[in-house]
This record gives C-alpha cells, structure tokens and sequence, in this order.
C-alpha cells in the first residue's frame, strides 16, 4: 500500500511536469504569433509606402503614427537598395549608410523578410525584422526595417504564469535575448548547451532535474524553438517547487504508518495483558492444586474479571464496529469529493461536470433529488433579468421544485435554508412530489457564489423524511456548493477561450482568403497593362492606329481597375486603423459634380442623368471620401448596366437628412440579397458572371458613410434595376457663416437649382 501511494504521488509530479512542457509550447505559440503580427505590419507598412513620396517629409511622418500606435516598437526606417537610410520614424539617422549591417546585406542578397539575431547597442540589445519595398509592379524599391528591445516582447506573455518560474528567449546563435527572472551569474551565449541545440534542431527539449542552459539550478521544463525567428523560448520551474511538496508528502505519510503501526502493537501488548491477568490467577491455582495444596481460589473474584473482560472485549468490539462505519462513511466521503475533484479538474463540458456534483450532493446525503438552477448572463445590450436554467438533476428525471418557488428564490437570493419540514415553511407553496409519489418534507438549499460574492445559482436537495439533513450534510453540500462556483467560472474561461480560438482561426481563413484573391485579382490588370506596354514598345510599327488605340484604351481602362482596387483597400484599411475620421461642414452639390465629371471624362458614351432640389442643406463630411463613395455608386452602375442604358443620380433632403439615390437599369439583385452586397467580398450569385471585381466597392461604401454617421441602403428599382442610396445628417451653420451655404441659384456642374429639375442625359 505505501509503495502504491508513493506510486500514485510519483504520477502526480510526473503530470505536473507535463503541464510545464506544454506551458513553454504555448509560449513559444504566443512568440510566434507575435512574429507573425511584426510581419503583418511591415507588409502593411510596404504597402502603404506605395501611395508615399520616399522622404522623410512624406514617409517618416507615417512610421511615425505607425511607431506610436504599436507601443513596443523602438525605431523604423527605409533605406534604398545601396543601403542608405531615406527616411526614419525620428528622421535622425537620414542619409547614413548601414549596408555594412548584417541584416542589410542580407536583404541585399535577396531574401523578401529578415529577422536577426541579438545586435549589442551599447548596454542594451537590439532586434530587427526586416521587408523589400516593392513598387506595384514588384520591382524592389527599397528595404523597410523595424527595430524593438527583447524585453519588450514580455509584454506578449501571460500575465498569471507562476512567480518561481523563469522565461528565457535566446536568439538562433545562442545569445540570451532576455530572462524573466535574471541572477548573477549567468550565461549570455549558451550556443554549446546540448538543449539549446535540441531544441533548434528537434524544435523542443525537456529538462528534469537539471541546470538549464540559463539556470544554475536544478529545474523541470522545456525549451521550444519559434518558427518564424528561430528564437529559442524557455519556461522552467524549480526543482525545489516540485520535488519539495512530493519528498515532503512521502515522508509525512511514510511518518503516520509508522506511528500507526507503532501505537497498534502497544495496543495489542496492553490487551494482551489485561487478558492474561485472570488466567494467571486460575493457572496458578491449578498448579497449586496439581502439588496437592489446597490454595484459596477466589472464585468470585476470578468470575468477576472474567465477566469484566467480555464486557471489555464486548464494548471494544463496538467501539471498533461504530470506527470502522465511521471510517467507512469518511473514506466515502473523501473518494467522492476527490472524484469530483478530479472530474471539476479535467472536464471542460460545463453541463457534465454539474451533474458530477448534483450525483455527488445526493450519495453524500442520502437525499432523493438534486439539482442546480443557474443563472446564466444577460448578453450586452439586452434588458430583464437573467434567465434560470436547471442543470445536472440527479435522482427523479424532473426536478419537482420551479424555478418561482419561494424555497429558491431565498436560496437564489444568497440565504442558506435548511428547512425541516416545506409544509410549515412561511409563504411555501404546495409541498413537491417525488417521482416515486413521495411527498418531500426536507429541504436544503446553498447558494452558488462566486469569489467576488455575486450568487450564479444554488444547490437544492429534497427528501420525504423529516429534518433528514444534518450538520454534517449541510456542511458537505455547502463544500459541493462551492466546487460548483469553480465549475461556473471555469466554464466562462473555457467558453471565452474558445471563442477566441475561433475568432484567431476565423481571421487566418480570412487572411489566406484575402491573399488568395488579391493576388488573383492583381494578376490580371497587371498582366494586361505589362503586355500591352511590352508589346507598344516592340511591334508598335507593325500595327495599325486602331489596335494601338485599342490596346492603350485596354492599359487605360486596366489601370483604372487596378488604381480603384488599391483605393478601396488603402480606404479600409485606413478606416481599420483609426475609428475617427476629420470631418467639415460640406456642400454636397460641388462633390458631386466633381465625381459626376470625372466620371465622364472617363466615360463618354455613359448616359448620365442628375436631378438636384433646390437650396441643399450643409453636411458633415470628409471631402474626398464623399467622393470616392459617389465615384464608387456611380463605377458599380456602370459595371452592371448595359450599353447604352442612362444612370440615374437624385440627390433630395427631408428634415433631417441629405439623401443621394444611385439608380441604374441593370439586372438587380434578388430581395435576399439586398442588405448582403455590402459586405466585404460579398458578390451576388446573379450578376457575378456579367461584371468583373472582388466585391470591395459597397464595402468601402458602406464603411465611409457610417463613420461619417450616415446611413446606406438598396433596393431594387420598378421596372428592372437597382437604387443604392445614402444619406447625411443635416449640420446647421452658426449665424455669420452663410457664405458656407449652398448656393440656391446656380450650380457650377450638372446639378440643377430648380425645386426638382432634370438635366438631360449626356452623350459625352
């Protein structure tokens, strides 16, 4: 039996091992993670490069922002492909040549991303992640660098990890970025250590019982690889922390067999004795007798110590019988509570592990029925109570008491009742029955709290004997009452973990979905525009003046499509990035003619109707999204309509809104549909086929306008067709600005100042 507990205790350490091994998996998880962030943002970064100057009037003030808005970044700057810094995020180093740095030349050999290794600057260490800068046309423009301090990539770890335990990063060459808990002593350079050197070979190594290659001490964990950097992270704990609490269990119960066994034998010596006292007397009274003697025996008081030791005997053997059923009854006790322990412990499905309890509650009581009425949160946003909710009933199939009973509703409220007898409790209503047919008479109800005080539910017991719950029991329930409250927060952790799991897949598939038809997208403009140009510049001799018209109208209108896509993915990810944009009071007459201009210069032979009513009200807007909005409505028309039909643009004011309809005659889309055209990506089945894009426009649409707190709508016109519509809230001038006005007797385009005029469709 020792053997088989010391075995026992032995697993349980061997688990906890385990459990620090996975812990330094799920670090070195978080690490590459925050890889995977620095490369998403240089990627961004080269990106919106593209639409800058490469100076530090017109770059550096956006690595700036870019700086400022990721806390842990030190420093970011871009050099030419000679290696010579054009801009900075401080604009200091401007000019300086770095191509002797390393990771310069590496880039300069070819690599699209770099990461470095530990670079000493002064007291403190430096890393660098590094990107190509390319031009739309994927020609390297230069390189893009940014830099930040080890110790700021703690802000990445978890916040709850032990006190005794130390994290270590060390770079591909061996150098110690960081530790967590730094003594005097250690290794900077641990590229010899055969576990760093597993671990960049395998991807992990294990330490059990051993110095780590940053520890001097004896210590279990793991160091894992990171994959995106070749880093090396490390999370070990203290030997003392885990074989301090085991040596010491193993002797304090090696110490109590051995007082267990030791008291045992003095009991059996001193029972031993007190028997053999009366059958000395009568032993020797017979050997008096065998030598012919004639001894007084005191037969009475021989009788009397006899009769002394089976009252004895008799009393000691109830004594042990009541100890052993008591003992019974505590070891029943004890293998329930730590098989709920366990179950509590290792099940993640909230609903099983309450009925563990509700089963346990109703074996340690001997009651008939149990369960847990839980109170399960109101979402954000919604009014009323929280709903109640019976979980884990265990005994009867129903439970007989409702949620409205008095008996719960006390309990729910935080008291602690332990009623003897439901039929005489005050305000109680007709005593519940058992599914045996039973009428219940006990009750015992225990709140369910948290650690804060807040009560979630309560634990209910019902029997059909009176004052059936003791003491004991109630202490017993009151204990499962508690473990229930570990269950209910356990349960939220676990549920808002994987909500965020999902939430981090969900974006991956995004992403990948958002390279993958990017790239196509990209692709065929690209195409288009690089072998129309290859082609006018070698055979332009050889064809004729329509074919080369032909082709530059094909550039012309490829380069457009291309310019568009870039805008409106440049416009969300710049209304991903900030929440607000600057808005001015706005004529929304002059913003749309300057988009019903542009738009036909570049569209001749598209009809374009304008009707405008008199004396327009000012809007609150940002200028050049209005007009990237009216272009778009305007561009999604034309793409679905056919040759020759005329668009429509109204542009009309009630009390309080501005209100701009975009209508065309094109195939519409089906009622379903309607709300679904504005979301990213989002192409309807019916007209994907007759028209080219990725479903970027409406989004870009619909994102302006409501961070220019607007509203965006369509529906499908009568007669065939569909209308796309947004409006503005009306702002009100201060008296004195009435130059901000609209003008009520002329408009400088299309726009007309009658009450409700239409201008005749233009031809070009």
């Amino acid at each position: 039996m020792v053997l088989s507990h010391i075995e026992g205790l032995r697993e349980k350490r061997q688990a906890q091992v385990e459990s620090f091994a996975a812990i330094g998996e799920t670090l070195a998880s978080s690490m590459d993670g925050f890889a995977r962030d620095m490369e998403s943002v240089s990627l961004a970064a080269s990106i919106a490069l593209l639409d800058r100057e490469t100076t530090q009037e017109s770059a550096g003030v956006y690595m700036t922002e870019l700086r400022e808005s990721y806390g842990i970044l030190r420093s970011l700057f871009v050099t030419d492909l000679n290696g010579v810094v054009l801009a900075s995020d401080t604009g200091t180093s401007v000019g300086d040549d770095v191509s002797s740095r390393s990771y310069v030349r590496a880039m300069q050999q070819g690599v699209d991303t770099v990461w470095t290794s530990a670079i000493a600057q002064g007291n403190e260490t430096t890393l660098v992640h590094g990107r190509v800068v390319r031009s739309a046309d994927g020609t390297p423009m230069g390189y893009l660098f940014i830099a930040f301090f080890p110790s700021q990539l703690t802000t990445r770890l978890p916040a709850d990890l032990p006190a005794q335990a130390n994290i270590s990063l060390i770079d591909a060459e061996g150098n110690v970025l960081f530790r967590s808990r730094p003594t005097p002593g250690q290794e900077d350079q641990v590229s010899d250590s055969p576990v760093f050197q597993d671990a960049s070979r395998v991807g992990a190594a294990r330490i059990e019982g051993e110095p780590s290659p940053v520890d001097q001490d004896s210590r279990y964990g793991s160091f894992v690889r990171v994959p995106r950097t070749g880093w090396v992270l490390g999370f070990t704990m203290p030997a003392s922390v885990v074989d301090g609490p085991y040596e010491s269990r193993i002797l304090r119960d090696l110490g109590i067999v051995i007082v267990l066994v030791l008291a045992g034998i003095v009991f059996m010596f001193l029972v031993a004795s007190r028997l053999s006292n009366p059958l000395s007397s009568l032993a020797g009274a017979a050997d008096a007798l065998a030598r012919g003697e004639q001894p007084l025996v005191p037969i009475d008081a021989a009788d009397a110590d006899v009769r002394k030791l089976e009252r004895a005997m008799d009393s000691m053997t109830q004594a042990i019988n009541e100890r052993e059923v008591r003992l019974l009854a505590q070891t029943r006790v004890q293998e329930t509570l730590e098989r709920v322990g366990e179950t509590l412990a290792t099940e993640l499905d909230f609903e099983d592990a309450v009925s563990s309890i509700t089963v346990a509650a109703m074996q340690l009581t001997q009651a008939h029925s149990a369960g847990i009425y839980y109170r399960e949160d109101v979402p954000a946003g919604n009014e009323g109570p929280s709903e109640l909710k019976l979980l884990g009933v265990a005994g009867d199939k129903t439970f007989p008491l409702a949620s409205d009973d008095p008996l719960v509703r006390r309990t729910l409220a935080g008291e602690i009742l332990d009623v003897p007898e439901i039929g005489v409790f005050p305000a109680a209503l007709q005593p519940p029955q058992l599914e045996s047919g039973a009428i219940v008479h006990s009750f015992l109800g225990i709140p369910i709290k948290t650690r804060f005080g807040d009560v979630h539910g309560g634990l209910f017991l019902l029997h059909d004997k009176q004052a059936a719950f003791s003491q004991r029991h109630l202490m017993l329930a009151a204990g499962l009452a508690r473990r229930a409250s570990i269950v209910v927060e356990n349960a939220k952790l676990y549920s808002q973990a994987r909500e965020q799991q999902e939430e981090l897949r969900e974006a991956s598939r995004q992403k990948s979905e958002f390279i993958a038809l990017m790239s196509h997208e990209l692709r065929t403009p690209i195409t288009t525009i690089f072998g129309g140009a290859r082609l006018l510049r070698t055979r332009r001799d050889n064809l004729d003046p329509e074919s080369v018209e032909e082709m530059i109208g094909s550039i012309e209108q490829e380069a457009e499509r291309l310019y568009r896509l870039v805008e409106n993915l440049l416009t969300l990810a710049r209304t991903d990035l900030y929440e607000n944009i600057d808005m001015d009071v706005l004529a929304i007459g002059p913003v749309i003619d300057q988009a019903v201009n542009q738009f036909r210069s570049g569209h001749p032979t598209r009809p374009l109707e304008v009707t405008a009513s008199k004396g327009l009200p000012l809007v609150m807007g940002e200028q050049a999204y209005l007009h990237q909005v009216l272009y778009n409505l305007i561009g999604n028309a034309d793409k679905y309509s056919e040759p020759g039909k005329p668009i429509r643009v109204d542009i009309s004011a009630n009390e309080t809104d501005v209100i701009v309809r975009v209508m065309d005659r094109g195939p519409g889309v089906v009622p379903e549909e309607v709300d679904l055209i504005f979301e990213s990506f989002y192409r309807s089945k019916t007209t994907m086929n007759k028209a080219g894009g990725k479903g970027l426009g409406l989004t870009v649409v619909r994102r302006l306008i409501e961070m220019m707190s607007g509203e965006v709508w369509a529906k499908n016109r009568r007669g065939g067709g569909l209308e796309a519509c947004f409006s503005l809230p009306i702002t009100h001038v201060e008296e004195g600005d009435e130059d901000l006005t609209e003008d009520d007797g002329e408009s400088d385009g299309d726009d007309v100042p009658a009450d409700s005029v239409e201008v005749p469709a233009s031809g070009g």
